[in-house]
């Protein structure tokens, strides 16, 4: 019978653990925890997840490069040794060469990333496609396209009918597009992000989709394919500026070239600050947007924030990832010192934009800013043969490319305002200012096309706005289902205990009142049995005594 008991009490324990193990697996299914920040990065004890934390803090690209993320590095590099991690180790030196190259340090990136190559034998595929990545990608910045190529290829044949590695691939065949934008192989640029789209939808992976289109959209905005990027963009953005989208800075920026597009500089440099002052725009965001706004207030006269636009300038660097990011950075440059009539500077810079290479790239919009620049430099200095000479230059710009009207109109302002300086005959005055205002009247249209193809798109993102609204809505209600439905759980689990308890206890109340009246019943049973043996020998002897008696008897 004890054993009966303790089999009851052990069942009603194992039901107990049962119930709780259910309620923790529904408590801990949910998303994966974000990256951490570098304090608690920092605060988190030496280890392999520490390590894993820094690299991914050390290579998001809204971050600026300091010496403690440097100190930090070290010191991971040095714990990943201890552990004999090659995986850490190589992750570790291959993020130091992207830092280096974000730096400008060319040299250092291709030390770096040499050494992390030597890794690569012991590495997975997967780990080995991310060094193959980075090898690619600093070869190719720093100007190495045989060795670019040649580890682009080198990952295509690592992760190609690889469905485990088709994120790898999708990405390879993202970053291969700079290569093929240096060698102005833009029909390559167009079947490479078809394909990565195309690989992106079969991966049933919707951010990742979602990125590859964004990536493509970039790429366009590089070639100056405003238009296109804008049809991409705005079927992905549900809204302009208001909702924070880590995709929102770039469609700024799009909004703000399509504005300058137009002559319209006010609103293009409104749209370029909001993207800089984006929390989570990327640092060549912020470095691209901070050097339109120097070039954007340059054109609207506004100077009252120049020193605060050009400490900014200089605080995120140049984009080298193609020519007209690379121009622009110095064309800033210039109309920063342009501002300041230090006119020494401002050539300088002007020639060294102008100077800029990059493959068979070319930027002749950037190009017609820059020679009409320095030609107004030069007749401000009364140097009026130089200046002609760049105002031809200029032309022949004009005559060789179809640019935008707001390109034609900012040069022929630039020759009116040289004809104070030299005067010019009176038919080639009149020509000019002919031109000026069939340019003023062909922008002033161009703006109410935008308008109207704003107010379109307004339109339309306010429908989706709604939506997501009306999917939000959905989603805080089964939030509330699901906690309401927690709750019930807490309820069924605590009631579940309750009765296993009681359960339990009266198993265990009968039990003990079984074992009772069974000692009560067997104490009575031996009394019955003491009781019989006793009247037992009181009949014998008695029996005894009657026969003594009856023997007595007889012998009397």
């Amino acid at each position: 019978m004890r054993s009966k008991s303790s089999h009851i009490i052990s069942l009603a324990f194992v039901i107990l653990l049962f119930l709780c193990n259910i309620f923790t697996n529904a408590q801990t299914i949910g998303p994966a925890p974000a990256p951490k920040d570098i304090s608690e990065i920092k605060q988190m004890p030496a280890s392999a997840d520490k390590i894993m934390q820094l690299i991914r803090y050390a290579r998001n690209p809204r971050i600026v490069y300091n010496d403690e993320i440097k100190r930090l590095l070290d010191e991971a590099l040095q714990t990943a040794e201890e552990l004999k991690k090659d995986d850490l180790i190589a992750g570790i030196i291959s993020t130091k060469a992207s830092i280096e190259l974000g730096l400008g340090n060319q040299d250092a990136a291709i030390a770096y990333i040499k050494q992390a190559e030597t890794y690569l034998p012991r590495l997975n595929e997967a780990q080995a496609a991310s060094i193959y990545g980075d090898l690619a990608r600093i070869y190719n910045r720093t100007g190495n396209t045989e060795k670019a190529s040649l580890y682009f290829d080198k990952i295509e044949l690592l992760t190609k009918d690889k469905p485990q590695l088709i994120f790898q691939r999708v990405i390879n065949l993202r970053n291969r597009t700079n290569l093929e934008l240096r060698a102005s192989n833009y029909e390559k640029v167009k079947s490479n992000y078809e394909l990565a789209i195309k690989l992106a939808k079969e991966s049933n992976n919707p951010a990742l989709l979602k990125d590859t289109r964004f990536a493509y959209a970039n790429t366009l905005l590089n070639l100056q394919k405003e238009d296109e990027a804008f049809a991409i963009l705005k079927d992905l953005i549900p809204e302009l500026e208001n909702t924070l989208n880590d995709k929102t800075a770039t469609f700024l920026e799009i909004l703000s070239m399509n504005y300058e597009k137009a002559g319209d500089y006010k609103n293009a440099f409104t749209y370029a600050e909001k993207a800089f002052n984006l929390a989570n725009a990327t640092v060549r965001q912020k470095g691209n947007n901070s050097n339109r706004m120097i070039l954007l207030s340059f054109l609207l006269k506004n100077y009252s924030n120049f020193e605060s636009y050009y400490n900014e300038h200089k605080k995120y660097g140049m984009d080298q990832n193609n020519l007209y990011s690379k121009k622009q950075y110095f064309l800033a440059e210039s109309r920063y010192f342009d501002s300041k009539e230090n006119f020494k500077l401002a050539k300088n810079n002007y020639l060294k934009a102008f100077k800029l290479t990059m493959g068979e790239q070319l930027a002749p919009a950037l190009d017609l800013e820059i020679l009409t620049g320095i030609a107004n430099v030069y007749a401000r200095e009364g140097k009026m043969d130089s200046a002609s000479y760049y105002f031809k230059n200029a032309e022949s710009l004009l005559k060789k490319y179809n640019l935008r009207p707001a390109l034609k109109l900012l040069y022929a302002n630039a020759i009116k305002n040289f004809s104070q300086y030299k005067p010019i005959g009176q038919d080639t005055l009149i020509k000019n200012l002919e031109q000026e205002m069939h340019l003023r009247d062909t922008l002033y249209q161009m703006r109410l096309s935008k308008i109207t193809d704003e107010l379109g798109t307004k339109y339309g993102v306010k429908e989706k706005q709604q939506e997501l609204q009306l999917a939000k809505k959905q989603q805080q209600l089964q939030t509330l289902e699901l906690k309401q439905q927690k709750q019930k759980n807490w309820i069924t689990i605590i009631g579940s205990i309750i009765g296993v308890l009681m359960f339990a206890g009266i198993a265990y109340f009968i039990h003990q009142k079984k074992e009772r009246a069974l000692i009560i019943y067997n104490a009575k049973l031996n009394d019955l049995k003491k009781q019989h043996r006793l009247d037992i020998m009181n009949t014998l002897t008695e029996a005894q005594e009657q026969e003594k008696r009856r023997i007595a008897e007889r012998k009397i």
